[in-house]
């Protein structure tokens, strides 16, 4: 997703432990995960703002975030992010030329699908998406 990055003049700001991080998922599913919430942020991301990417061992977990700045507010009712992973729905009313509003929604199911945990979260104008793996 570089050359995508580059083109909004979007930095990305990795965080990687030292050492290698196996989780039990799918490797073709793993890659639509987060191709989809790469492209996401590549989409939706504040021109001139930086992308947060972080995996992260806790326990015997696998924790791998990604954070943006939104260019335009999300629109959330009484701050439930639930609706953001339904199909077809975007959070933004602004989003209306790019994407399908399936991305999130399919790297939501594949997640679940693998046994991990997905999770968003909006704080203002900050999303974060979340997944939490079991370490293999």
């Amino acid at each position: 997703f570089d050359e995508r990055f580059e083109d909004k003049q979007l930095t990305t700001v990795t965080k990687l432990p030292k050492k290698s991080v196996f989780v039990e998922a799918d490797g073709r599913q793993l890659y639509r995960v987060m191709e989809n919430l790469y492209s996401n942020a590549a989409k939706y991301a504040l021109e001139n703002t930086r992308v947060y990417v972080e995996l992260m061992e806790k326990d015997d977990k696998a924790i791998f975030s990604i954070k943006n700045i939104s260019k335009n507010p999300i629109q959330l009712v009484d701050g439930d992010t639930s609706l953001l992973t339904e199909r077809f729905v975007r959070g933004e009313v602004s989003r209306t030329t790019e994407g399908s509003g399936l991305g999130l929604s399919i790297a939501k199911n594949l997640s679940l699908l693998m046994g991990a945990e997905f999770e968003l979260r909006v704080e203002d104008d900050l999303f974060v998406a979340t997944i939490t793996f079991k370490m293999a």
